[in-house]
């Protein structure tokens, strides 16, 4: 309610003030989280554990999977750590991922703005109209007698028009 109508929220009786300051202290506090889990991982908590470099291509992965959904952070962790191990046992150049990486970020950038869980989850739901589709035009096909007029409704061959909008 208060991503929509900032003026309209106070009005309803919500404390504007009270959520913004929740949300930054629970972004802290995952923040807090996210660096101990990477202290843990890497075994030390200095500046040299995560590098500029790193930042920059977490940041660049987040873009392109997708920094709006659960499926994008999925899907760039995969990206950071599944596709550079699986170059490396087909022996091929360590600076081939990063190449890769920065061409699916400037598609990101220039094509699909929901990055690619965006464009997976849309090319899904084009599948399912597509199935929707296919299914709704078996199912006319099997239907007998009936003609469809104006694609509103469906009456029987039979039934007497008496004129109007309905024909033989």
């Amino acid at each position: 309610m208060i991503r929509r109508c900032k003026v309209c929220v106070p009005a309803a009786g919500v404390d504007i003030v009270w959520y913004k300051m929740w949300a930054l202290a629970l972004a802290g506090f995952l923040a807090g989280i996210a660096r101990g889990v990477l202290a843990g991982g890497v075994g030390r908590v200095d500046g040299s554990a995560f590098l500029a470099g790193q930042s920059i291509m977490l940041f660049a992965l987040t873009i392109v999977g997708c920094a709006y959904s659960w499926a994008g952070a999925l899907l760039a962790g995969l990206l950071r750590r599944v596709f550079p191990a699986l170059l490396f046992d087909c022996r091929v150049d360590g600076d081939i991922p990063t190449m890769l990486f920065g061409a699916g970020l400037l598609h990101t950038l220039f094509t699909a703005r929901r990055g690619v869980a965006g464009q997976l989850g849309d090319g899904l739901g084009a599948l399912r109209r597509l199935f929707d589709s296919a299914t709704v035009f078996q199912n006319e096909q099997v239907v007998e007698n009936l003609t469809v007029v104006d694609d509103v409704r469906a009456v029987p061959d039979s039934a007497p028009t008496g004129g109007g909008r309905y024909a033989n």
